[in-house]
C-alpha cells in the first residue's frame, strides 16, 4: 500500500489535515514519530519526561512500524520538517507521496514567541525550529532523488477552501 508523508513547518494546520484524513478511515496514522527522537537528542534535560514509554526511540523502529502498517493499509506519516529532515535519505521512496506544507512565517514566529514567554525557554533556536530551511532542503532531496510524487502546499491557501 502507499505511504504518504505530510511534512510541515509548525503551526501549518497539519494536525487539522491529519484529523480529516484520519476520519476518512483509510489511513493508519503515525503522528510525529520523529519528534521524540529529535527532542531527546537536542533537548535531553528539557524533554526527558515528555514522551510516553512506547514512543519511538530510533528511526529504524519507525521505519519498521511504518513498513508493517503499509502491508495492511495506506499509511500517513505526519511530521515536522525540523524533526524528520535528517532521516530523509532513509524514507525517500519513489512510490511514496510527499506533501510539504508550510504557512506564513509571521504566524509561526508569533506563536513561537508566545510559547517562549510561557516556558522561559528562550535558549531554543526558533529559526531552526520554524522548519523553513529544512523544508526547502527536503524538497531539494526529493527532487534530486527523482521523486515525482511531491506536492507543496501553502496552508494559508487552504483557509479559502
Amino acid at each position: 500500500m502507499k505511504k504518504v508523508f505530510l511534512i510541515s513547518t509548525p503551526r501549518s494546520y497539519s494536525v487539522c489535515i491529519t484529523r480529516v484524513l484520519e476520519n476518512v478511515g483509510i489511513f493508519e496514522i503515525f503522528h510525529e514519530p520523529y519528534v521524540p527522537i529529535f527532542d531527546s537528542a537536542q533537548y535531553p534535560d528539557l524533554t526527558k519526561n515528555w514522551f510516553r514509554p512506547g514512543s519511538f526511540r530510533t528511526s529504524k523502529q519507525i521505519l519498521e512500524a511504518v513498513d508493517r502498517a503499509s502491508e495492511k493499509s495506506m499509511v500517513l506519516v505526519k511530521d515536522m520538517s525540523f524533526a524528520i529532515h535528517d532521516y530523509m535519505s532513509e524514507i525517500t521512496d519513489p512510490d511514496s507521496i510527499y506533501i510539504l506544507l508550510f504557512r506564513n512565517p509571521l504566524d509561526i514566529f508569533v506563536s513561537f514567541t508566545n510559547k517562549c514567554c510561557e516556558t522561559d525557554s528562550c535558549e531554543v533556536d526558533f529559526v531552526d525550529l520554524s522548519g523553513y530551511q529544512k523544508l526547502l532542503n527536503i524538497s531539494d532531496i526529493l527532487d534530486k532523488s527523482g521523486c515525482l510524487n511531491k506536492l507543496v502546499v501553502c496552508s494559508d491557501d487552504l483557509e479559502s477552501c
